[in-house]
Parts: structure tokens; sequence; C-alpha cells
């Protein structure tokens, strides 16, 4: 069997978004990621290609492991894929593994929920760049809240 070698973080971002690529050629790289392990890689490459046969193998995985992430992706790429039941078989098994981000996300039929940065957003203004209490006009926040550089001269 020939052993397929993996592209590089920059060769793997030309392939995954370039036009010139095809589908076939793009699932291909999706298996041989898949098979290596590194399975949001695989994700990312049969989201590109429109793979049915392997957004289906990705639900599947989502739905053995608890991945709501993967579960969303393939929703998101393909929503005729991804069912309440589908959301809620997740929510389960992530419950049952200990995954209790992804069972929140799951319960919530994909969708983030984060009251504790939300509401951090909304009471600093500085976190937007709209805090220009220091005078300047780059939005950002008062140099003087700064630690000092204490690095030698």
């Amino acid at each position: 069997m020939k052993e397929t070698i993996l592209p590089g973080p920059m060769k793997k971002r030309e392939m995954l978004y370039s036009p010139t690529v095809s589908p076939d050629d793009k699932t291909a790289m999706g298996r041989a990621f898949l098979e290596a392990g590194f399975v949001s890689d695989a994700l990312a490459f049969f989201v590109e290609a429109r793979s049915k046969n392997d957004l289906l193998k990705m639900r599947d995985y989502a739905l053995a492991e608890g991945d709501a992430f993967i579960l969303r992706a393939v929703g998101n790429a393909s929503p005729d894929l991804v069912s309440e039941d589908h959301w809620k078989a997740v929510a389960e098994t992530a419950e049952r593994l200990g995954k209790e981000a992804f069972m929140h996300q799951a319960t919530n039929g994909g969708k983030v929920e984060m009251p504790v940065v939300d509401a951090v957003i909304q009471e600093d203004p500085t976190i937007h760049g709209d805090d220009d209490s220091d005078g300047d006009t780059d939005g950002n926040a008062p140099s003087e809240n700064l630690a000092p550089d204490t690095r030698d001269a």
C-alpha cells in the first residue's frame, strides 16, 4: 500500500481553498488526513469537497465521540444530514463521556452559549476597542494599564 505524505500547513491551506483542486482530490486528501488521525483536517477537506458519504462518516464519528463541534460542521455543510435526534444523541454521549462543553453545546442544538464571556464583553468597552480614555485615536486601552518593560536595555 502506498504511503500518502500529508502536506504541511501552507500547502494544505492552498489545496483546501484552491478552486483548481477537484472535489475528488480534496476528498482523497481528507481521507488521508482521517487515516492519519487528523480528524479536524479531514473534516475541513470533506466540507470543502461537499463529499456527502464522508460527511456521513464524520457525523457517525461525532455521534460515537459525543463531538458537537464536528456535528455542527457537518450540519453547516449539509443541513439535511443532521437532525434534532442527532443532537440529542451527541448530547447523551458527551454527557456519558464527561465532555461537558460538548454536552451543553449539543443540548442547545449546536449553538455555543458563553454567558460569562458575553457579560464581560458587554461590561468592558475596551474589549471592542471602544475605550478612548487615553486621548489617542487608536482605540486601544490606555498604555498606563500595561505592565512595565522589565527586559534588559
